[in-house]
């Protein structure tokens, strides 16, 4: 279990090192932006000292070209960010894709596996894990051309490297009415999923209940659970207000010692969780 520092964007990492503590939560997802404000050698001696692993660093972007970015500039960040990651001794680094931005998709989708399978080899060698994150097509306006959780596992498996994966978001992947086909294709990540992030909507009691997922955060990562993942589950409240909310921490100490045994089922109604 994981908590997402940007849960905290405006928080120190110290601040956000004692809410671990005070929750029992012993790693935490930190953000390449304010590990670089902060000083990377002043992170490393917090870290050490409050005994907090690192589950993942957020993120490699920018394949794509969008704004005007050039493809040279986000692979040298890549490799910087890599290198960061395995500094912080963090198990991987979650990659987005960029928008389609009006691009040939196809075109761009290949310079991304390309790209990425370059990465790899990088990757491998400082002993870190690449996450790519796909999204619904409602949030990857700005963000990816992976607009499904199926084009997500598509593109990792034309990469071909052990050291990339996928980050599921469960209130993504959530956002659905096919439950049959949802656990299909958990099943089908399970073995490829480096990070699972459980995020803000489900935990934020004033957000209109349209805008929670339709399957619950807790039945998908048990499924992914039962399917064979083995890896962090990080939360990430996106908001101040989420992370105080009393759903927030009942899910967070829930998570914390979940049982297994009593596995919610994604048919199930989906409630803040």
């Amino acid at each position: 279990m994981a908590v997402s520092q940007q849960t905290f964007a405006r928080t120190p990492v110290a601040e956000t090192l004692v809410h671990c503590d005070l929750n029992d939560i012993r790693s935490v997802g930190l953000s390449v932006a304010r590990v670089e404000e902060e000083g990377p050698t002043a992170v490393m001696a917090m870290l050490k000292e409050s005994g907090v692993s690192v589950s993942s660093l957020n993120w490699i972007a920018g394949f794509t070209g969008y704004s005007g970015y050039r493809l040279k500039d986000t692979m040298s960040e890549a490799a910087a960010t890599i290198r960061l990651a395995a500094a912080l001794d963090a198990r991987c680094v979650t990659v987005i894709t960029g928008p389609q931005d009006g691009h040939i998709l196809g075109h761009i989708r290949n310079t991304f596996v390309e790209s990425m399978r370059e990465l790899a080899e990088y990757a491998s060698f400082w002993g870190v894990d690449l996450a790519v994150m796909p999204m619904t097509p409602r949030h990857a306006a700005k963000w990816t051309f992976l607009t499904s959780l199926r084009k997500g596992i598509d593109a990792v498996r034309e990469i071909d490297s052990p050291a990339v994966g996928l980050t599921i978001n469960t209130r993504l992947v959530g956002e659905t009415d096919d439950v049959p086909g949802l656990r299909r294709e958990l099943q089908e990540a399970a073995p490829l999923t480096k990070l699972v992030r459980l995020p803000a909507a489900a935990f934020d009691e004033r957000r209109d209940a349209a805008e929670r997922p339709a399957v619950s955060n807790v039945a998908v990562a048990a499924e992914l659970d039962a399917a064979g993942y083995r890896g962090y589950y990080e939360m990430s409240a996106w908001s101040g207000h989420a992370s105080r909310t009393d759903a927030y921490r009942r899910t967070l100490r829930a998570f914390s010692g979940l049982s297994l045994d009593a596995r919610p089922d994604l048919s199930s109604p989906a409630t803040t969780a």
